[in-house]
């Protein structure tokens, strides 16, 4: 059998599998082709194999190719031409035009004779792979990118709530200082239409104060969060129904608490989540019927499901998401006292910081449920972490 019949059923094996294959001689001669390469290619087995490479690959024949091969053919170790500095040895086209991106390898194996070393030129196609990485590299940069806007608008809104809790509430409080003044003063003195103009003033300055004190609450929900801890929604319910136990008897409202669980949370974010939905119910009562409102909690497949449901007056559930925004309203002013803000803190609370959800369903005169889901555990995330162990900045 002559040298290259030898090579041929030395490496037929390589014909069955889906990387390129060829062998070389020392003298640069293609003693075995495997069909990958035959398909890649275009170049059949017959075609090349006796031929020297450079015959058809003359780049081949440049030195920095020569001197890696020759000591392969020395016996030398391995040598590795990587995708990302050679696009190719041997070019090979996809059937849309597009290189093949490569990762070659080049070993040495003994010859049959073992006089010698033949080069054993395996070649893996990447391409899929490279354009994989080449996609999660530039989402990665996006999402770098977006995080540092991320981080500067937050640092924004850190700036708003200084602001808002000092530059804005210190004239707000010199018109409200002298407003009560004037009024105290010269009520007297002042004709009907003069105390009106006072009492719509003083009106507006407390409106804007209330307005003032949400913004900074709604800032606050990430800017000022306390660490997350196991907080036993009993005890935070309890609390919330103490500190409405006026508005309660003033209503004639009934409230009654299942049992509810331990989650983890931020304690003084879950009372104040409480207080606003069960706020909101006593608030959104129909006259003449007293509010009666259910609070209810499971947990389902690692998260807490909280139910909140009154006989209230409901809502039209195609202005579901509108509840949820920064000062919108279904109802007047004059109507319900309020500034609008309190369910999108809810709504920042359960779904920005505790990676939960929120959303309701209401029938309008017939009450409303509001249905928050929490995870029982936080996830180890960086920001998670870095909140455990520090309270985040803030004014």
């Amino acid at each position: 059998m002559n040298e290259i019949g030898s090579a041929s059923a030395q490496f037929n094996i390589l014909d069955h599998v889906p990387v390129g294959a060829f062998v070389l001689r020392d003298d640069l001669v293609v003693l075995f082709w495997n069909r990958c390469l035959e398909d890649w290619t275009n170049v059949l087995g017959h075609q090349i194999v006796g031929a020297n490479i450079g015959n058809y690959f003359p780049h081949l024949n440049e030195p920095k190719y020569l001197s890696r091969l020759q000591n392969i053919f020395e016996g030398g170790p391995p040598t590795i031409f990587s995708s990302q500095l050679h696009k190719f040895i041997i070019p090979a086209y996809l059937p849309n035009g597009q290189p093949r991106i490569q990762h070659t390898t080049v070993v040495a194996v003994n010859n049959p004779a073992n006089t010698g070393f033949y080069a054993l030129v395996v070649i893996q196609d990447v391409t899929d792979l490279t354009n994989r990485l080449h996609d999660y590299r530039t989402i990665r940069d996006q999402l770098q990118a977006y995080t540092v806007d991320l981080e500067r608008s937050n640092r924004e809104l850190e700036n708003f709530a200084y602001i808002a809790s000092h530059d804005l509430q210190e004239p707000l409080r010199k018109i409200q200082l002298f407003s009560h003044r004037l009024h105290t003063r010269y009520a007297g003195s002042l004709n009907e239409q003069a105390l009106d103009y006072l009492h719509r003033m003083l009106n507006a300055a407390t409106r804007m104060q209330d307005l003032i004190e949400d913004l900074l609450t709604y800032s606050r929900v990430t800017t000022r969060a306390h660490p997350f801890e196991q907080v036993d929604l009993n005890r935070i319910a309890s609390e919330v129904l103490t500190d409405l136990e006026g508005r309660i008897e003033e209503s004639g409202g009934q409230i009654t608490v299942g049992l509810l669980p331990t989650i983890e949370a931020d304690a003084v974010q879950m009372r104040q989540l409480l207080q606003n939905l069960i706020g909101n119910s006593l608030k959104y009562h129909q006259p003449g019927k007293p509010p009666l409102v259910k609070i209810r909690a499971k947990i389902n497949n690692g998260w807490c499901e909280l139910t909140i449901e009154d006989n209230g007056i409901g809502f039209d559930e195609k202005n579901l998401e509108r509840i949820f925004h920064v000062f919108e309203r279904l109802h007047g002013r004059g109507k319900y006292e309020g500034t609008g803000i309190g369910l999108a803190i809810c709504r920042k609370i359960v779904v920005d910081r505790h990676r939960g959800n929120i959303t309701a369903r209401s029938t309008p005169g017939e009450g409303t449920t509001f249905m928050v889901t929490l995870p029982v555990q936080q996830a180890q995330s960086p920001a998670t972490t870095a909140t455990r162990s520090k309270h985040a900045a803030g004014p």
